[in-house]
Parts: structure tokens; C-alpha cells; sequence
């Protein structure tokens, strides 16, 4: 799989010459732990808000998203648990 955070604020994830996913996403820098935010396009339209937080080390990203939620709760470690439905997603930079 290949992601692609673009600083225009839109994401692509792709699987070989298949797009899975596409949408927006927003980071804010001056809370910790930092947030991260996307919205996946969805037929056309903005689809569900998935709140996550984010750090970088490196070359790394690592990402913890909580899936969508009526009260918008964010993850608070990075981790990936069933128990509410976290996940946890560790990116390397593409050379």
C-alpha cells in the first residue's frame, strides 16, 4: 500500500493502480499529542470525521485513529486495541 499525504491537506492510498481511499486531512502542532484528522471521500461527498493524534520520529509517522464516533473521542495513546476499536498505523517514508 502506498499513502500520500499531500500539503494541500488531501490523502490518497493506493494499492498498486488502486485508489482505496481518498479525502482530506488536518493536523494541529500545538497540543500534545499532536492531532490528525482526515475525512475519506465518500461517492463525491465528505464522509465520516476519524480523529487521531500523530507523531514523527525520523523517517516514521506512526498515527493512532479512533474510527468514527458520535462524540468525536480521539485516541490517547498510540496503540491498537479492540476495545475501542483504535487502530494503529506506522508509516515509513517512501525513498
Amino acid at each position: 500500500m502506498h499513502y500520500t499525504f499531500k500539503v494541500s491537506g488531501t490523502f490518497r492510498i493506493e494499492s498498486g493502480d488502486w485508489v482505496i481511499e481518498k479525502g482530506t486531512w488536518s493536523a494541529n502542532t500545538t497540543v500534545s499529542p499532536k492531532t490528525f484528522d482526515h475525512i475519506p471521500d465518500v461517492n463525491g461527498s465528505p464522509g465520516p470525521y476519524v480523529p487521531g493524534i500523530y507523531a514523527i520520529d525520523g523517517d516514521t509517522l506512526r498515527i493512532s485513529i479512533l474510527l468514527p464516533n458520535p462524540a468525536n473521542k480521539r485516541p490517547a495513546r498510540f496503540e491498537s486495541t479492540a476495545a475501542d476499536s483504535s487502530w494503529l498505523l506506522v508509516f515509513k517514508r517512501a525513498s
